[in-house]
């Protein structure tokens, strides 16, 4: 009779309306606590429960669940208390939604294995990929694939997932310029194994016994070396870091690092590591948590000075507005004159930067409607392809594509990369434009620029698809047709900022 009384007076809906979801523990605390249930009426309350009320279980231990109502599904306030409530059950896949969060949202699959915060292989431990069935199984997270490359992402940026490229495309170019410049100054201050410092995205993961690493590698510096009795063999340290170049690491971002670092820890036969975290700035709970538990957080300032971190955090800006604005070359140079000071920065930053120079060229000598770089397109069968340069014509009633690939100019250009141009990028872009209404009966320019070389089968690949391929057109700009355009137009300040950084010449 109590409990009939007490289902009267309140339903778990109301409940869940005013509150919001939540565990099933703390919704059977309230009524314990605010509605005077007995424990066990309240837990069969919330058991029992069906109609509009949802539970999200399998992420949790024991029997506890998420529940919610479903109009709130997929809601900011859905997110948010899931997140909470994976985080205060210490669950693996609540690391894992904070060093998304921690990257806006989207990373490379490969990257998700260095910051979800779970070692790769670990007893008492899940691993990444069974965190990410998990996520994907709740809705939680959701992939696409990008230049062969696997993304992943937080499906409540389903909408925006596109300009979510453009923000992982900067951090990740200017994360691999700082990974760099860390390679060399670990190498040139001995502090690894000069041969076997391996950084991520070099083919195989950095690792430490069970755990990956952006920038890992073993090390015999005093201190960190120990003689082992049994095998009579010396026994090496390691040296392991993570990088994040967001605004400003917060504690929650380096939470998920330091459950890695624990984790490797509990490994009794690894030896001593030292480890950094790098990024441009840190609050101060991330700076006195990373400090506790024995891990230097380092600063871009701190290891390189403030020409290179000003450099840094320019770069990321220029690339995620791209897609809205279009620098200047002055703006190009003033990137180069202060990521040069790093060692190997320019080499890494030409690529990206040789996309800006190619879309101005396009907009002063063509009838571009507008300019968008790195723009993503995606058919129906799901199929994506990125493209460079996005141009528009306003009066030839025609499409541009620019393919650009600013490599070493004394370099080849792979084959491979003129096959996947020819053979998958142009056919995708093509099928998204016919499935799309208002991109159907325009021409189609596919243009490929290139500051390296290209070898006789590339050449023939190329000259044999411009003859055959009728249904729509393909043209070429290597160095010697790029000097030649940007002279006949009389670009002068465009031709000096490519004979500077993009062929290797004086400027004068």
């Amino acid at each position: 009779m109590y409990i009939a009384q007490c289902d009267m007076g309140i339903s778990l809906e109301k409940l869940l309306s005013n509150t919001g979801p939540c565990l099933s523990s703390d919704l059977t605390d309230a009524l314990v606590e605010k509605y005077n249930y007995s424990k066990d009426a309240a837990r069969q309350k919330v058991s029992r429960a069906g109609g509009d009320i949802f539970k999200l279980k399998g992420l949790f231990p024991r029997k506890t669940s998420f529940v919610y109502l479903k109009s709130q599904f997929g809601s900011h306030d859905y997110w948010r208390a899931l997140h909470d409530a994976l985080l205060k059950t210490n669950s693996a896949c609540g690391h894992a939604m904070s060093a998304l969060y921690a990257r806006e949202g989207m990373m490379p699959l490969e990257h998700f294995k260095i910051s979800c915060g779970s070692p790769l292989k670990q007893k008492k431990h899940s691993s990444p990929e069974q965190i990410i069935d998990r996520l994907k199984y709740a809705r939680i997270v959701k992939s696409l694939t990008l230049n062969d490359q696997e993304i992943l992402y937080l499906a409540h940026f389903e909408n925006h997932k596109f300009s979510k490229i453009s923000e992982m495309q900067g951090r990740l170019s200017a994360e691999k310029i700082l990974l760099t410049g860390l390679y060399r100054w670990c190498r040139n201050l001995g502090l690894v194994s000069f041969n076997h410092l391996k950084i991520r995205d070099k083919g195989e993961l950095p690792v430490v016994s069970t755990t990956a690493w952006d920038l890992a590698g073993p090390s015999y510096l005093s201190g960190l070396v120990s003689f082992d009795k049994k095998t009579s063999k010396v026994k090496q340290g390691f040296i392991a870091m993570d990088v994040l170049l967001n605004q400003i690491v917060r504690e929650e971002d380096v939470k998920p690092f330091i459950k890695k670092v624990e984790a490797l820890k509990q490994l009794k036969n690894v030896g001593p590591c030292i480890h950094f975290f790098v990024a441009f700035d840190f609050s101060s709970g991330a700076f006195k948590l990373l400090k506790e538990n024995g891990v230097s957080p380092a600063t871009v300032n701190n290891l390189f000075g403030k020409d290179i971190a000003e450099g840094l955090t320019s770069f990321i800006h220029t690339l995620i507005n791209a897609a809205k604005v279009i620098e200047s070359p002055e703006k190009l140079d003033e990137v180069f004159e202060k990521l040069g000071k790093l060692e190997g920065a320019t080499s890494q930053i030409r690529g990206a930067l040789f996309e800006f120079l190619v879309a101005e060229v396009i907009r002063v000598t063509t009838n571009a409607s507008y300019i968008e770089l790195n723009k993503v397109v995606r058919t129906i069968e799901r199929l994506e392809a990125e493209v460079d340069v996005f141009a528009p014509q306003s009066v030839e009633n025609c499409l541009l594509f620019a393919e650009c690939k600013g490599y070493n100019p004394n370099a080849y250009l792979p084959e491979s990369e003129i096959d996947k141009w020819l053979d998958k990028r142009i056919p995708t872009i093509r099928k998204y434009c016919l499935e799309n209404s208002e991109l159907q009966n325009k021409k189609l320019i596919f243009q490929l620029w290139s500051t390296a070389k290209l070898d006789e089968n590339s050449r023939k690949k190329i000259e044999e698809a411009i003859s055959t391929k009728t249904k729509y057109q393909i043209e070429i700009f290597d160095q010697i047709a790029i000097t030649k355009l940007l002279k006949e137009k009389k670009l002068e300040p465009l031709f000096r900022t490519y004979k500077t950084h993009f062929l290797g010449l004086p400027s004068h």
